[in-house]
């Protein structure tokens, strides 16, 4: 849902009737600038977005770690 409406608030909803030769209200250039902003934002939304996100997630998980986590010395005492 947050995909469909990055890509509605750059216009993707009259991005179709323009490649089709579909008379809309913006002239040739705006619609030029249109589709390259709209390029942009899927460019940003397909690689830009996982990056960054990939690159939050190793630094917060950096931190932690499973070295060492579990223990196989165990010291038992028999009291008799």
């Amino acid at each position: 849902m947050i995909t469909v409406a990055l890509l509605h608030s750059y216009g993707y909803s009259s991005a179709p009737l323009a490649a089709l030769g579909v008379s809309t209200t913006t002239t040739t250039a705006a619609a030029t600038e249109v589709q390259l902003t709209l390029t942009n934002a899927m460019f940003y939304t397909t690689c830009a977005v996982p990056v960054v996100m990939g690159l939050l997630q190793l630094v917060i998980w950096r931190f932690y770690t499973i070295r060492d986590s579990h223990k196989t010395n165990y010291m038992i005492t028999i009291v008799s």
